[in-house]
């Protein structure tokens, strides 16, 4: 799956870590709770159970060209 993202559609640029970071469908409220890594699991395995979701295996920034252009394009399984 391709998902391209607009860089004028963010507040900021952003740092991602391909194999990791996950792309979820939708607006959420859940909130991801770090504290530990016990909760930070727990956290993450309920936002998995209840959502769908896709892991970014690239990410591509493409931050040239007319501000209009820039972007990020991720390949997500």
């Amino acid at each position: 799956m391709l998902l391209v993202i607009p860089l004028e559609s963010l507040d900021e640029p952003i740092a991602f870590t391909p194999g990791r970071d996950l792309v979820v469908y939708g607006l959420i409220p859940d909130v991801i709770d770090g504290t530990d890594q016990k909760t930070l699991s727990e956290s993450l395995a309920s936002l998995k159970a209840r959502h769908r979701y896709r892991t970014v295996m690239t990410a591509d920034a493409k931050l040239y060209g007319s501000e209009s252009m820039q972007h990020y394009e991720l390949a997500c399984k």
